[in-house]
């Protein structure tokens, strides 16, 4: 919902040219949401932490229960033996998955910000435009 929303905003700005208070409402609107975004990028971000926990942890778990079984196998052939257990390997997946999230969620936020420049620059030009406009109109 928060990515879709900010999504939505940023279409109806590329949409076309707006006045200078839809502009300004539509930018209020986005730096809400695109707070809303980063405090939810958070959380991904601890979620993405605990799958690379997750997937250690399984690793461990096999190689204690390998070495329970034969103490006199080799690390390394543990190692290998563990990164082909169905629990690790459905571990990295999640990690995989927490992690494309959170890299996802990141380069929205980034461009989020850059579409929030542009409807700054765009909101100072058309105000002085106005300004000007107004003190021309005053003159005549």
């Amino acid at each position: 919902m928060l990515v879709g929303k900010c999504d939505q905003l940023v279409d109806a700005y590329h949409a076309g040219a707006h006045d200078l208070h839809s502009l300004i409402d539509m930018r209020r609107e986005l730096a809400i949401w695109s707070y809303r975004l980063s405090a939810h990028t958070k959380d991904v971000h601890g979620q993405a932490g605990l799958s690379y926990l997750m997937r250690k942890y399984r690793i461990a778990e096999s190689i204690i229960d390998a070495r329970a079984s034969d103490a006199k196998k080799a690390m390394n052939i543990m190692e290998q033996e563990a990164l082909k257990m169905p629990s690790v390997i459905a571990a990295h997946k999640d990690e995989i998955r927490a992690e494309s999230e959170k890299e996802d969620l990141k380069s929205k936020l980034t461009f989020v910000k850059e579409v929030l420049s542009s409807m700054n620059q765009e909101i100072s030009v058309l105000a002085q435009e106005a300004r000007t406009t107004h003190y021309q109109n005053q003159g005549a």
